[in-house]
């Protein structure tokens, strides 16, 4: 059935709370009467849901039913040396496969609030969202953790059809509290899977985070993904992004700078092909002084990808001496892919400084012609110059292990496109 009949179904009677269940009634309330985002909004003027209005969905309102025990081997297999390692299927917490640490209480609970979009306006997007989520899984930290947490997030449809979920979490450093947080969606078994996620973080005074996030795409999968910061005093915030692959992937990543001298700094990193349609949406407001954001995204473009990246900074009346920047650059390997680049800057404050930049362009034929004079096939060549172009973003990853994970999926990338010099 199409997303409005199944969310009608969905958000009656799974033997949630009332309170979770008040919620999906009030998000469907408005996705009925909204529908989907169509292009005439601006904030998806460039991305159509059109496809996904009409495919028909099955959702995971049995997905337990499928937890068999291979999944305790496949959890075993897939952890992570040194780390805290976290499973999820679909939106389900393994909790037995899971690993336990001191520093880190880990609570799943009915969802019984609407995803936070302060600094966004509310879409039948995010109303379907809310609608199809069944659990909060929180995460709260209240001390410097000595390693890294890994979430490894499994998709499985054991229905011919296609599917969709909601994962929601939410992330809670406590005061001086520092942690790294890697976010990893693995492989999904069914042809066509669109999955909804939201994840809120707040970090109180004083702490620290470094947040990863990889995605690898089909051109079959869909992706919805929601990020919410919430930054206190002296709060510092690095969230760093990797999607390859194709399909249709929306990113709203919305950051509020609430306390004084805090930080946040966005980094996004995507080799899309396949007819990929990537869309970065991007809101960062700072609402105290002295706070300071970044904000730099840079991907490569082939067989007709598409990426779309919106760049929004608020810097209120009371946020003087804040600094704000932001630069995305993309590569295109051919002339049917495509970037759109939209800088917004609203500035209210009289003492501040704000940047912005965007561009896109072709490898360079000379720098092409060097190599290949100096004895560099024209494949090879190309892929220096690709690697090149990624290589301070891919540098600047705060896990070593992830460079390497990431090099590796890159490294796929740039041999799945070799055909010789453009």
């Amino acid at each position: 059935m199409n997303v409005l009949t199944l969310a009608e179904e969905f958000s009656r009677d799974l033997g949630l709370s009332p309170a979770a269940l008040a919620t999906k009634a009030e998000a469907f309330a408005f996705l009925k009467s909204n529908g989907l985002p169509q292009r005439h909004l601006e904030d998806w003027h460039y991305t159509s849901t059109k496809a996904l209005a009409a495919t028909d969905f099955v959702a995971y309102t049995e997905i337990e039913k499928t937890l068999t025990s291979g999944w305790a081997a496949h959890a075993a297999t897939a952890k992570w040396p040194n780390a805290i390692n976290l499973f999820f299927v679909n939106d389900v917490f393994l909790s037995s496969q899971s690993d336990k640490h001191a520093g880190l209480t880990v609570k799943t609970v009915d969802a019984e609030n609407k995803g936070p979009s302060p600094t966004s306006t509310y879409d039948g997007l995010q109303a379907l969202s809310d609608i199809f989520q069944r659990f909060t899984t929180t995460l709260e930290i209240n001390l410097v953790l000595p390693k890294p947490i890994v979430i490894h997030v499994f998709s499985e449809n054991s229905n011919e059809k296609p599917s969709l979920c909601s994962v929601v979490w939410h992330l809670k450093l406590g005061p001086s509290a520092k942690a790294d947080v890697l976010i990893q969606h693995n492989g999904v078994s069914g042809e066509h899977h669109f999955q909804m996620s939201q994840l809120t973080v707040d970090a109180a005074e004083h702490a620290e985070l470094k947040l990863l996030d990889t995605r690898d795409s089909k051109k079959s999968h869909s992706w919805f993904s929601q990020t919410h910061l919430k930054l206190q005093t002296d709060a510092i915030v690095q969230a760093w992004q990797f999607f390859g692959g194709g399909g249709w992937f929306r990113n709203n990543v919305s950051a509020e700078l609430l306390g004084e001298r805090a930080n946040v700094h966005l980094q996004g990193l995507s080799y899309c092909r396949d007819q990929a349609h990537c869309d970065h949406f991007i809101n960062i407001v700072h609402s105290a002084g002295d706070t300071r954001s970044t904000q730099k995204y840079k991907g490569i473009l082939d067989d007709g990808a598409k990426t779309i990246f919106t760049g929004k900074i608020r810097i209120q009346h009371q946020a003087q001496k804040s600094a704000a920047e932001q630069l995305a650059k993309f590569l295109q390997l051919d002339d049917k892919s495509e970037f759109n680049a939209r800088p917004i800057l609203e500035i209210y404050a009289d003492d501040v400084k704000a940047s912005h930049g965007a561009s896109t362009g072709f490898l360079d034929p000379e720098e092409l012609f060097y190599l290949r004079s100096r004895g560099l096939s024209g494949p090879t060549a190309e892929k220096l110059l690709k690697e090149a172009f990624l290589a301070d973003l891919l540098e600047a990853a705060p896990v070593g292990v992830l460079q390497s994970h990431i090099r590796s999926r890159l490294h796929s990338y740039f041999a799945a496109s070799e055909g010789g010099p453009r």
